[in-house]
């Protein structure tokens, strides 16, 4: 009969006390070990399930350049609206990138490439507008969510696909 795990821990202080026992013997204590007294237990416990880690973001390494056409899909703060149109990145130095968008209205912006992270500063040719934060991806997209400077609590989010 296989004993549950519980009895290991009942059993464990008794063999304690019959090896530290000062009335004992000294000739008569003879060392014993958990395994002679009590069968392993281990064979019949089920493995444990194998570990679930959350999603981690994917990191690119070696910072891929960006330049290139992107197809531009997003969604205006509160969700009041989709736009849609294209976009294009140039660079002037490593990891510096100024951004074209035509999405209905002309925005210029320029960002700096840290990791997987593209911080962009943009607005329209008289005036700075917002900020956008985009998660390089896999296959080179580009996922934002945006603010403008006068309202910087309400998010918009945008997706920038290579062409």
């Amino acid at each position: 009969m296989k004993r549950p795990i519980a009895f290991l821990f009942f059993l464990i202080p008794i063999l304690s006390l019959q090896a530290c026992n000062p009335f004992t013997k000294k000739e008569e204590t003879k060392p014993v070990s958990l395994s002679s007294v009590v069968p392993s237990v281990a064979p019949t416990l089920p493995p444990p399930p194998p570990a679930t880690l959350p999603a981690a973001p994917v990191i690119i390494s070696n910072n891929p350049s960006l330049v290139g056409t992107y197809h531009v899909r997003g969604t205006n703060p509160g969700g009041r609206s989709n736009y849609h149109g294209t976009a294009t990145l140039s660079s002037s130095e490593k990891d510096v990138y100024k951004i074209h968008w035509q999405v209905g209205t002309v925005y210029d912006g320029e960002g700096k490439l840290e990791g997987n992270t593209l911080n962009v500063k943009w607005g329209t040719p008289t005036a700075p507008v917002g900020t956008v934060v985009y998660t390089l991806e896999a296959g080179g997209i580009l996922k934002g969510v945006w603010y403008t400077n006068s309202n910087p609590n309400a998010l918009g989010s945008e997706i920038l696909t290579p062409k």
